[in-house]
Formats: C-alpha cells, sequence, structure tokens
C-alpha cells in the first residue's frame, strides 16, 4: 500500500477500524508514521478486531492516551521546586543544603465520555484532580563564580519526592495515582543583586495504575494506564522588593502501559493493550512567592498544551487538543 493512499483516508475520515488497518499495513511494508499518530489508531483497531464497537473502541483509544499525559502531568506539575529559580547551593565548608517542599494542586482535565450507551459517544467530560506532592532537594555543588555578582555556574541539585493524584470516584475512577520521581537540577545562574537565577532540570516520574471503569461489573469501557515520565524544565526568576517571581517551561515525554476494554451488544468484552504507548505535551508556568526566615510560601499556576489530534478518528465529539490549566500553594523549608 502507498503512502498517498493512507493519507488520502486520513483526510477523509475514515473509520477508525479502516484506518487502523491500513496503517498496520504500512508500517509492514516499512513505510513508518510516527510512534505519536500511531498509538490511538492501532489501539482502536486491536479492539475492533477483538469484536469491539468501532465507536467505542475509538473513544475507549483517545481517552486512554488523555488519561496516561494527564496523570503523567499531575505527577510534576510546573516548577521541579516550588518558588526556587536558582540552585541550593552548599552550606559552609561545603556542606550540603537540604530543601523539603510540601505542595498542593488541583489541574482541570478533560477525558471522553467512555460509558456513554447511546450517541454522543465519546462527549468530552471535565473535572478537577487534587494532587498532593511532597519532595525533597539537596544542594550538592556550589557551582563556579567567574566574576563578581556571576555565580553558581554548573551548581548541582539532587531531588527526589512523591505524590498523590485524586480522581475522582464520582467520574468512575477505582483508587488513587500514586507517583515517585528523581531528578537533577544544574544551575546556569544564581540570583544575585544584578542578575536572575536560571536553572535547568531532568527527571524521571513512574505512576501506579489508573483505572477508570469496570467491565467485569458490566461498565461499557474500562482504562488502565501506568504512565512513565520523562521530565524538563527550565526555570528563571528573581527576587523583586521582598516578593520572589519566577516563570519557566517543560516538555513532558509520557510513554507507559495502556490497556482498553470495551463491551460490544453482545455483552461480550473486547480487549486491547499496548507497552509502548507515547506522547508529549508542553506547559508554561508562572508564580511568586514569599520568605519567611527559612520558611517559604508561593503560588503557582501554568498551563499544558494538548495532544495531537489523531486524524483517523476523523472529527470525534472529544477534542484532544485542549490545553489543560493548572494551580498551586507550596510550602519549602530550607535549612
Amino acid at each position: 500500500m502507498r503512502p498517498s493512499t493512507v493519507m488520502r483516508g486520513l483526510r477523509a475520515g475514515l473509520h477508525p477500524v479502516r484506518v487502523g488497518a491500513a496503517v498496520v499495513i504500512l508500517c509492514s511494508s516499512g513505510q513508518v508514521i510516527p510512534l505519536r499518530a500511531q498509538d490511538p489508531a492501532l489501539l482502536a483497531a486491536s479492539c475492533a478486531t477483538a469484536g469491539g464497537e468501532p465507536e467505542r473502541c475509538a473513544a475507549a483509544a483517545l481517552g486512554a492516551r488523555a488519561l496516561l499525559s494527564h496523570q503523567g502531568l499531575l505527577a510534576g506539575l510546573g516548577s521541579e521546586i516550588p518558588g526556587s529559580p536558582s540552585t541550593l547551593g552548599t552550606r559552609v565548608r561545603g556542606q550540603p543544603r537540604v530543601s523539603v517542599s510540601f505542595r498542593s494542586s488541583i489541574a482541570h482535565v478533560g477525558l471522553p465520555d467512555v460509558q456513554a450507551a447511546d450517541a454522543p459517544l465519546g462527549a468530552e467530560r471535565t473535572f478537577i484532580v487534587p494532587t498532593f506532592h511532597g519532595g525533597v532537594a539537596v544542594g550538592v555543588f556550589e557551582g563556579f563564580s567567574p566574576m563578581p555578582t556571576v555565580g553558581g555556574i554548573f551548581s548541582l541539585d539532587l531531588m527526589g519526592g512523591g505524590g498523590l493524584s485524586l480522581f475522582p470516584s464520582s467520574e468512575g475512577f477505582r483508587g488513587q495515582g500514586r507517583s515517585l520521581s528523581v531528578g537533577l537540577r544544574v544551575g546556569l545562574l544564581r540570583e544575585s543583586f544584578t542578575l536572575p537565577g536560571v536553572t535547568l532540570s531532568a527527571s524521571r516520574r513512574w505512576s501506579s495504575a489508573v483505572v477508570l471503569g469496570d467491565a467485569q461489573v458490566g461498565e461499557l469501557t474500562q482504562l488502565d494506564v501506568s504512565p512513565r515520565v520523562a521530565s524538563y524544565r527550565i526555570t528563571v526568576g528573581k527576587n523583586l522588593v521582598g516578593v520572589g517571581v519566577l516563570a519557566g517551561a517543560g516538555v513532558d515525554d509520557y510513554s507507559g502501559a495502556v490497556s482498553i476494554q470495551a463491551r460490544n451488544g453482545l455483552g461480550t468484552v473486547a480487549s486491547a493493550s499496548s507497552t509502548g504507548s507515547t506522547t508529549r505535551r508542553t506547559l508554561f508556568f508562572a508564580g511568586a512567592s514569599m520568605n519567611f526566615l527559612v520558611l517559604q510560601m508561593s503560588v503557582e499556576g501554568g498551563w499544558a498544551r494538548g495532544l495531537p489530534a489523531v486524524p483517523a478518528f476523523g472529527s470525534p465529539a472529544f477534542d484532544p487538543t485542549g490545553g489543560t490549566p493548572f494551580g498551586g500553594l507550596a510550602f519549602r523549608l530550607t535549612y
């Protein structure tokens, strides 16, 4: 099959199962469509092949990808260390400086209504998800200072933490999303009287399974996702007349295991799964903070871009390209 044939099918909004089959054939012929565009279409095609209703399989595949990215985002909202645009540095005689933080946040997320029995199947449902994060950071290297007021170059912090996402049981979720993370933060500049603080960070996060619905007790659809996240941030900030301000941007790469179960009109359940689902989101954030000796209080808000559309599904009721706003309050103790 030629690539132009498949692309004509995508533009025409062909049935998701047919397009999924076309993608499989195209991949086997050596012409590979980018993986992030493949995942939902292939998952939906596998579900339909197993006996699921094509429209329900398509909604479930979109929902699983969205849920994977939502829990991945909730595992690490905004800046890596709240209210901190500079690396921690070290104390007297090079002893590590330690920071302990607690952050409470909310995010406004959207998913397709995968449990709808009738049209419009897949219409968007939105709800608020609260999250709680605890973190520890240790400043292990002061960095270089090539001239007065210019310091912290290549300074280094090590970071670790955990989080809890409380998906609402009223929407059909079972359990909570727990996450663990480790990472490091490198200083490009430490904040001084004349210069802002600038840091780059990279971290890795792992999440427990998040489950929506239960096909075994008669619900029409079940989604299971277990995200892994590679997260990158750049943060810039400075203290202005007693109030610290920061802003930044980041990229999250989400991967992990995804499975869907869809009940058909005969009452049987079709299942499909993938261990290599991937997608990416960019996000932007800004915040302000106030210091009280060793204790800091900060607020932060941001927005994460939506996910790519899936041309194979035509114009679904759920629009995956919509963004996700978030915000939170944090307390941090540094000593």
